[in-house]
């Protein structure tokens, strides 16, 4: 295997092999020296590379104490890929966790912060409160930022060596930071060094979704009225009759018929008045009718409209439609319509994670995109062998002439299963679905587990996930138990055990048993840990503790409150019950390990394979199949129209997909979509890289405001740019003296005015901001002098600040509508990209006038309040 890679690799591995044999008698006290001398050499020679093999050896010594786990030579190597900013591509469970430790701690010595992005919080959760222990054995702290976590405690935590953090967050600190009045705000350090796990999920699935802070608009519009009347008058209206519009390409088209019946209900002349515009309204309407459904692209939660990550299968409540989608929506469920909203700032994953300085990223199906992350990322994807056999079985997908009879082979499947003992994992595309397929097997009386969207309780789903591997379990879920999640076969012992101690602390708190009840629902444990667990319920602070605190605590690896320390009840908890979870494990085995079903193709078949990877993990065994049936969106909207008619005649039931020429056109529908997908992903990433450029400008003009201590210098610059500006405009345009006075009066010495005629204020002003000349712009910079005044400084800079930001928000809302503009060109034999950025800068430019502009006479109010 490792002739397939360059010498330099093969000498690190020998070395860092050589080094964890030398360093195997270590204490935990001696590698933490060794770490702290590691950081030393860093400072004094700033140089990583040499660092490797001695770095790498320690975090494996750390591991190998802490979880009794040897890396093989895999993870080592996949370590070193990730250190040069490049993907691996690992199989599900061949250990790409512990493979970015490696990675993390050599690039942690430089003490710039390490990265390391998850596609939620619980996976972030979950892994760093797992990994923990080893960093902190060699001397590294740790961060977890949640969603939910104030600035201040997000500020804390980014000071750390090593973050655990979401793709998500991270880019909204990143926006706000940027959008920030005071340095003090700022709490992102650096953009230095990232590992993406699942990075085909972030930096491909979920490009082309731009992160947004908005605010509510300051104009008054009552626009409630007209969501309502196009959401109610378009159910009236029939497609192919008022409308055409294509499901596969969302194009969307009123008919003569549909716009003469809309503007007679309405009783107006036309849809298109731009005072009084109709047309967007009922084109949204008819699009959320169309393409959204609740519980597949959204749900409902206290009233409110939330939507749903098609990829993740995850609520996602930080996140809106825009361009009247989302008001759209609540016109359609009749609920109260948001204000109407104004972008402030927004960026896409794909720019964001280019202004790091290296990333690299995990995953198992990166391979199949890596034309894409090279292309666009100058990424490379290097393919991992595995270290153990694939034992997953992957069975003939099988196609039924509807529903009905799918969801009646689902609940005949799991009573066929139900007696081998072999777990279900049923995988679905929408809560919707999910659903579907719970009631159809609770009409069986077949008792199952659901976890979609609408559990967002990180515990259930934690249960949920610990139990799916135990004998006869059917776990029903969406794409929530996709990437990532590890279904232990047999029941997630330590998770039970943990489970089951916080459960009897909860009641014990709630005083509903006592506590001598709750001593009896116990095993039989060792006398310390009846000690320990007696000393934890007579202690009052424990008891104090908030419910979420609680199981925080107990799932640290470090789980001591006040000097009690509670892992030694929880091991002796976890070994009274290996017996039965051993017996459970081998159950599974011999079942065959876990069944994974899907329920409909996805799109992407890399999120098929992701399904599939929940099963065979390790050289377990494990099968796969899909089940899906014609009515599926899958084919009635990408599917061949002449084909489906085909296969409509030919299923009497179903048919199994073993004959090539169904595999070969679920492929194909598969691989035309996923190009479409790139060239939009692509075409976009083009766009968006000429609008962060002008982002960028206006990005480091705000940071030379806050850093600057020198507003005055500032001033003068801005205001010369302005007045020449000006002189071009009244030079341009013939503007009166009225003007010209008007513009000076309050600002310049009022003989000025007196001493010349326009032509000459205008000359002498011309002749003052290009040549430099010496009677006006000392006056205008011993008047700024007065804003370098302490009381007056932080109102200017909130001021010059404010304006860029208002600035950015025009720039990004003008960018779509040049976008839907330029489009057209491509008509005219045109390049839609050429013209794009010629219009932007165009746009930039006119609107820096007015950015300037509005400076000079926002500080000319607050010079002439002044007395001089």
């Amino acid at each position: 295997m490792l002739q397939l890679f360059n010498l330099r690799y093969k000498y690190l591995i020998w070395k860092i092999e050589f080094l964890i044999k030398k360093f195997q008698d270590l204490t935990y006290e001696e590698i933490l020296n060794k770490s702290f001398e590691l950081k030393e050499k860093y400072n004094k020679k700033k140089n990583l590379n040499k660092l490797i093999p001695e770095s790498f050896a320690l975090t494996q010594r750390v591991i190998h104490k802490c979880f009794n786990i040897e890396l093989h030579q895999n993870q080592i190597l996949g370590g070193l890929i990730l250190n040069d900013g490049k993907i691996i591509n690992m199989k599900t469970g061949e250990g790409k966790t512990l493979t970015a430790l490696l990675p993390a701690c050599l690039q942690a010595l430089t003490g710039k912060g390490v990265h390391i992005i998850t596609s939620n919080d619980y996976l972030s959760k979950r892994d760093k409160e797992n990994m923990e222990e080893i960093f902190s054995k060699l001397g590294f702290s740790v961060g977890l930022i949640q969603t939910n976590m104030s600035r201040k405690e997000k500020k804390i935590n980014y000071g750390k060596d090593i973050i655990y953090i979401t793709s998500s967050v991270i880019i909204f600190d990143y926006l706000i930071d940027n959008m920030a009045l005071n340095k003090e705000d700022i709490i992102l350090k650096s953009l230095y060094f990232c590992i993406i796990d699942e990075i085909d999920s972030i930096l491909i699935d979920e490009a082309q979704n731009p992160l947004i802070i908005s605010e509510v608009s300051k104009k008054k519009l009552n626009k409630d009225i007209k969501y309502y009347a196009a959401s109610f008058i378009t159910n009236s209206l029939k497609n192919e009759s008022h409308f055409f519009f294509n499901q596969r390409n969302k194009r969307l088209d009123l008919t003569h018929l549909g716009e003469t019946f809309i503007k007679k209900i309405l009783m107006i002349d036309t849809l298109y008045d731009y005072k009084n515009s109709f047309i967007s309204y009922f084109k949204d309407a008819i699009k959320v009718r169309s393409l959204f459904f609740k519980d597949i692209q959204y749900t409902i939660k206290r009233g409110n409209i939330v939507m749903i990550d098609e990829h993740t299968g995850r609520i996602t409540s930080d996140r809106q439609w825009s361009e009247g989608i989302q008001q759209s929506l609540e016109a359609k469920e009749n609920l109260e319509i948001t204000k109407n909203t104004r972008i402030k700032s927004y960026i896409t994953s794909q720019i964001f994670f280019l202004q790091y300085s290296k990333i690299s990223g995990m995953s198992g199906t990166a391979k199949e995109v890596e034309n894409e992350f090279k292309k666009i990322y100058n990424l490379a994807v290097i393919e991992l062998s595995s270290d153990k056999k694939d034992l997953r079985k992957d069975l003939p997908d099988i196609i039924f002439k509807n529903k009905e009879l799918e969801l009646n082979s689902i609940v005949k499947k799991c009573k066929e299963l139900s007696f081998t003992g072999q777990p279900i994992l049923i995988g679905t595309k929408s809560v919707k679905e999910s659903e579907l397929v719970a009631n159809a097997l609770a009409k069986k009386k077949i008792k199952f587990q659901l976890l979609n969207a609408k559990i967002n309780n990180s515990i259930i789903e934690s249960d949920i996930i610990s139990l799916a591997g135990k004998p006869n379990k059917i776990t029903i879920s969406t794409n929530m138990v996709g990437r990532g999640t590890d279904i232990i076969l047999g029941g997630d012992l330590k998770h039970n055990s943990i489970r089951l101690i916080y459960e009897m602390l909860l009641t014990i708190k709630r005083q509903s048993l006592s506590y001598k009840k709750n001593f009896l629902l116990l095993p039989k444990l060792s006398k310390e840990s009846m000690e320990i667990f007696q000393k934890l319920i007579f202690n009052a602070n424990f008891l104090n503790l908030p419910e979420n605190e609680l199981w925080n605590l107990l799932k640290k690896e470090d789980k001591t409150f006040e000097s009690i320390k509670m892992d030694t009840l929880i091991e002796d908890l976890t070994e009274s019950n290996r017996k039965q979870y051993e017996e459970d494990r081998n159950i599974v085995l011999d079942s065959g390990g876990l069944f994974v079903l899907g329920i409909e193709k996805n799109i992407s078949k890399r999120i098929d394979n992701q399904l599939k990877g929940r099963c065979a993990r390790q050289g377990e065994p494990g099968t796969s199949q899909f089940f899906l049936n014609l009515e599926d969106d899958f084919f009635r909207i990408h599917g061949n129209k002449q084909i489906q008619k085909e296969l409509k005649k030919k299923i009497k039931t179903y048919i199994s997909t073993e004959f090539s020429y169904l595999n070969q056109y679920i492929t194909k529908i598969q691989d035309t979509v996923e190009q479409q997908k790139y060239q939009s992903r692509k075409t976009n990433f083009e766009y968006d890289k000429i609008v962060h450029e002008f982002r960028s400008i206006l990005y480091f003009k705000r940071s030379k405001i806050l850093d600057s201590n020198n507003i005055k210098r500032l001033l003068v610059e801005y205001f010369k740019e302005y007045l020449s500006d000006l002189i071009y405009s009244l030079k341009k345009e013939q503007k009166s003296n009225k003007i010209v006075k008007s513009l000076f009066e309050k600002f310049l010495i009022e003989e000025i005015f007196f001493t010349y005629n326009r032509k000459r204020i205008i000359d002498k002003l011309f002749e003052e901001i290009t040549q430099g000349s010496s009677s006006i712009l000392p006056i205008l910079i011993s008047k700024i002098q007065v804003l370098q005044e302490k009381e007056n400084r932080e109102i200017v800079k909130r001021i010059l600040l404010e304006e860029i930001d208002s600035f950015l928000s025009i720039l990004l809302e003008g960018s779509s509508i040049l976008k839907e503009i330029v489009v057209w060109r491509s008509l005219e034999n045109r390049k839609p990209l050429v013209e794009y950025r010629k219009e932007m800068i165009s746009f930039f430019y006119s609107q820096e006038r007015i950015f300037r502009k509005n400076i000079f006479y926002n500080l000319v109010k607050i010079l002439s309040a002044k007395k001089f």
